[in-house]
């Protein structure tokens, strides 16, 4: 997170923070999708996990799991701009082993979803 600017890291920071309140708050969830945050997404360019413009019509997501020793890990991922983000434990769960794939080959194949009206939530 180093090449992240000072007030990118801070948003990135409150991102997990929320995540780590939100199991808390839940401690029968193990995994959860919320919206990425830009700062999110700018540390996946600087880190070269994405280089592709992210297309009209998709956003990005990232997908939490809370481990067996209550670390967290994070899976940025791309989905249609209107993909709900009320989910429950099976879905988020889905959406982690999901995410953890995406790149800007799913960005392409998201851009030819939207464009051809393939896309669905």
């Amino acid at each position: 997170m180093s090449r992240i600017p000072t007030k990118m890291r801070g948003i990135i920071l409150a991102c997990r923070e929320s995540d780590a309140a939100f199991f808390r708050r839940r401690p029968d969830r193990h995994h959860r999708v919320r919206l990425a945050a830009h700062a999110e997404i700018a540390l996946a360019r600087a880190e070269g996990a994405i280089t592709a413009p992210i297309p009209v019509g998709v956003r990005g997501f990232v997908a939490v799991e809370r481990q067996p020793d209550e670390a967290l890990a994070w899976a940025l991922g791309f989905e249609i701009t209107h993909t709900n983000t009320d989910v429950d434990e099976r879905t988020a769960h889905s959406a982690f082993r999901r995410f953890q794939a995406h790149d800007d080959a799913t960005l392409r194949d998201l851009a030819e979803r939207v464009r051809t009206g393939g896309a669905t939530a």
